[in-house]
């Protein structure tokens, strides 16, 4: 696995993460996405997942995938997910799933916390291509010979970052998921985060709330129907570039949404990516 770090990553099947295509992830600077492995169960299916070349492919993205298997009950031997469509079961068990994970092939791969088999699963199902984050707290209990890293969430109120890896003393990957406001996501990519996932930024754009150098502004506030400039004069992101201004925005927000949210969507996530996130 390289050394490359690749600061905020987007969510895509939160109700604010699907608004996007691959392409506007693109347009926005993002260089890795993030979904979670029980959504595809259902939708498109387990059939047509096992029908894939993989994930990549499948999603149009050519750059960095992570998947979750963070809802999913894996100390089962086998398990019922229910479909949040029409309420139908799906049975599927531990080896079952990670053999999916195999097959759609992401870059990395978020462990639930506590799993009881979770050495059997780095040591014997997960293929050497996919490379697997723990949670922080499970750190002591791991026993295998394959590189890892690990994760925290905001509930996990870890004492201290945990940097090296006991066994070899070399630097630890670790990464952050959760929901995690802008100026920490900024402060954890310092700290050296393999990557921060959060849908906060999605989320907010969602409801108007867009980032600039100066702090938040709320589109749907109605003084912003007077304001002809742009959302942050400074910003280059696709939003900004077709200078909409923000007056514009309030008034597409309002009556073409699902366009409106797409062009903020992008904007926050550009922000978040590009101007606060160290240039190398």
């Amino acid at each position: 696995m390289s050394n490359q770090k690749y600061g905020f990553v987007p969510p895509i099947d939160t109700r604010a993460g699907a608004c996007l295509t691959a392409a506007n992830w693109q347009e926005a600077g993002l260089s890795a996405l993030s979904c979670s492995l029980e959504p595809l169960l259902f939708k498109p299916g387990v059939s047509v997942v096992k029908q894939m070349t993989q994930l990549s492919d499948f999603m149009g993205w050519s750059q960095t995938f992570v998947v979750k298997l963070l809802t999913m009950p894996l100390n089962e031997e086998t398990y019922t997910l229910r479909s949040p469509y029409d309420g139908s079961g799906l049975h599927i068990g531990l080896k079952e799933c990670i053999q999916l994970v195999n097959h759609l092939a992401p870059d990395y791969l978020v462990l639930p916390e506590g799993m009881e088999r979770l050495n059997w699963v780095m040591e014997e199902l997960l293929a050497e291509s996919v490379f697997p984050l723990i949670a922080a707290r499970d750190f002591d209990t791991i026993e295998t010979r394959r590189s890892f890293g690990i994760y925290y969430t905001p509930e996990m109120h870890p004492p201290a970052l945990i940097k090296m890896d006991r066994r070899y003393h070399d630097p630890l990957l670790f990464a952050w998921l959760g929901d995690i406001e802008p100026g920490k996501i900024k402060r954890l990519i310092e700290q050296g985060a393999l990557f921060v996932e959060s849908d906060r930024p999605l989320s907010d754009a969602y409801k108007g709330l867009v980032y600039t150098t100066k702090g938040q502004i709320n589109l749907t506030e109605s003084g912003v129907a007077e304001q002809y400039e742009l959302i942050d004069s400074k910003c280059t992101c696709p939003t900004c570039e077709q200078q909409f201004s923000r007056a514009y925005l309030h008034h597409l927000l309002q009556h073409t949404p699902l366009l409106c949210h797409r062009l903020l969507i992008q904007h926050n996530s550009y922000f978040i990516q590009q101007a606060m996130t160290p240039q190398s």
